[in-house]
């Protein structure tokens, strides 16, 4: 059975229920199941139900479902237009959340100026880390809102062939991003974005539950990277990110 020679810290997984479909799997004993069957040691997780219908139920949820657990670090989902800023920082900050999902699409917002401003202020101001899934925006939204925002640091979550053509342009205007891998799966895709933005902008993500995580880690064992680029994008540049 295939294991990784380097630590691996996921930067891309779920928990609960789909609204649209069954999964496999979906709940944490679940997840550390996996992780242990892929050799993976540390998984960023969000919880399903703040996605889909409420953020700070789904929020609280994950916390009281991956209590124990310390291989799982809470990642919280944000609506921005509708969430309260102050509580949602009060409750983020207690809770020692180094990272955020925003899903615009879904909660029916612009990623502009003018609607996440003053999120984006706090992210910056506090260090925490934004995780944007490139489904959930317009990409000339991402650019025009993060290049505002040179000390945020940003990840383009679920990144997919049907990105290709504007991924290019788009994180080579903006430092500050990186890319999580989970579904990017075109031909020579890692060594591509190592060649346009190097490996310190690359992170490891399974998507779990909706791919098993095996088969990209073994992928990227076979990209013929040395162990320090191999390293740091399956767990050091997350790590960093997250200060842990």
């Amino acid at each position: 059975m295939f294991q990784p020679s380097v630590p691996v810290f996921d930067g891309h997984a779920a928990l609960g229920r789909r609204h649209d479909q069954r999964v496999a799997a979906d709940t944490p004993d679940a997840l550390l199941r996996t992780m242990a069957d892929a050799g993976i040691g540390r998984a960023l997780v969000y919880h399903r139900y703040a996605v889909e219908y409420d953020t700070d139920l789904g929020n609280r949820q994950l916390l009281e479902c991956i209590e124990g657990r310390p291989a799982l670090v809470p990642q919280f989902v944000v609506n921005m237009p509708s969430d309260a800023v102050q509580s949602f920082v009060t409750r983020t900050r207690a809770a020692g959340v180094r990272s955020i999902r925003a899903c615009p699409k879904t909660h029916l917002y612009p990623l502009t100026r003018w609607a996440v401003g003053e999120w984006l202020d706090w992210m910056a101001s506090d260090g925490i880390g934004l995780w944007l899934p490139l489904d959930e925006v317009d990409v000339r939204d991402v650019y025009d809102t993060v290049s505002a925002y040179p000390s945020l640091h940003v990840v383009l979550s679920g990144v997919h062939y049907s990105h290709f053509a504007s991924l290019w342009p788009l994180v080579r205007a903006l430092p500050n991003t990186f890319v999580e891998v989970s579904r990017f799966d075109i031909m020579d895709g890692v060594t591509l974005l190592i060649e346009r933005i190097g490996h310190e902008r690359v992170i490891f993500g399974s998507h779990f539950p909706d791919l098993d995580p095996e088969p990209y880690l073994f992928y990227l064992h076979r990209c013929g990277l040395d162990e320090p680029a191999l390293r740091a994008i399956c767990h050091d540049n997350l790590a960093g990110l997250l200060g842990v």
